[in-house]
């Protein structure tokens, strides 16, 4: 095999024993770039998180009929130098953070418990190709947390909404498995047929529930009636809407010695603080339309604060200064 040799000598270049100029130099390189099947694989790929994504999920009972939960990311934060949104899971679990890493093409998801440091789980590799083997987790999901070890039976691009998507069908390795699953589903820009944070769990509308439909940034990715009658359109608007209407003042911010939070026309369920490595520092209960907070001990620095109103949780930033 022909081996080409290449050495920079300040600006210019020594290739095949002939000078170049660092221009040349350049040009060379950005056209080896280009024809990288990496790079253009990277520049194909589909994100799954927008400015903000919503999964619509059914469940049916017999003759009960079906009921949907709705999953929300949005908004930013910056935990451990990484940027997450927001994850708002109305089944299961309540708040977590999940972000996704385009080069790699992996997602993970952190959540923010009470004495437990933050970990990163990942949930979606959308890089893996037939064969591959892939250890992944369920966090805080009805599904066992993991680690889950599945291979990869198979790779599809198939349509969906009119869009060419990577398909990645994989099996469980486990069979003494709690809750085994034979098989799970994910779709490149959408994630999991089951919930977002269940990548190991396939669809089911009479168990862990099945995908009804995903919309980013207002445009439906996907969707599957399951010959239901649940709707399937993005509640946005009225996420924004109920946000609207409640108003909900936080000061001094920032704070040294106490934090005031006051909310009009609904009272505050519950009010948690969190440093950036999630560990929760202070968790007070209450009904009330006003908190006060002692926060005299907390060290300098910017926390997360949930504020639980109604049936919604609000995340707001707080400074502390000496």
């Amino acid at each position: 095999m022909k081996t080409n040799t290449f050495t920079l000598t300040g600006l210019s270049g020594i290739y095949h024993g002939k000078q170049i100029r660092a221009k040349t130099v350049v040009l060379y390189l950005v056209f080896f770039v280009f024809l990288s099947p990496k790079w253009a694989e990277a520049q194909n790929y589909d994100p799954l998180l927008g400015d903000y994504s919503e999964w619509t999920i059914i469940y049916c009972l017999g003759t009960q009929g079906c009921s949907s939960d709705y999953y929300f990311a949005s908004g930013d934060t910056l935990v451990n130098g990484y940027n997450y949104q927001f994850l708002n899971l109305y089944h299961f679990s309540k708040q977590y953070l999940i972000r996704e890493d385009a080069l790699t093409k992996r997602v993970y998801i952190i959540a923010l418990i009470d004495g437990e440091k933050i970990k990163d789980y990942l949930v979606y590799d959308f890089s893996v190709v037939q064969g591959d083997s892939i250890e992944t987790y369920n966090p805080y999901a009805p599904q066992p947390q993991g680690p889950n070890n599945y291979v990869v039976d198979s790779v599809a691009d198939l349509q969906y909404l009119g869009v060419d998507r990577k398909t990645i069908y994989l099996s469980n390795l486990d069979t003494t498995a709690v809750f085994p699953i034979d098989r799970t589903i994910w779709i490149e820009g959408i994630g999991s047929l089951s919930l977002i944070n269940t990548p190991g769990a396939g669809p089911d509308t009479s168990g862990v529930g099945a995908l009804r439909c995903m919309i980013k940034d207002g445009v439906s990715i996907y969707q599957n009636d399951y010959n239901t009658n649940v709707a399937c359109q993005t509640t946005w608007t009225e996420v924004e809407n109920q946000e609207s209407l409640i108003s909900l003042n936080m000061y001094p911010n920032p704070a040294t010695d106490h934090l005031l939070i006051e909310a009009l026309n609904v009272e505050i369920l519950n009010v948690s603080i969190y440093n950036l490595m999630g560990q929760n520092l202070i968790n007070i209960d209450g009904n009330d339309s006003t908190i006060n907070l002692n926060t005299s001990f907390l060290s300098q620095g910017i926390y997360l604060v949930k504020i639980e109103v109604g049936d919604r949780y609000l995340t707001r930033k707080l400074v502390i200064n000496p």
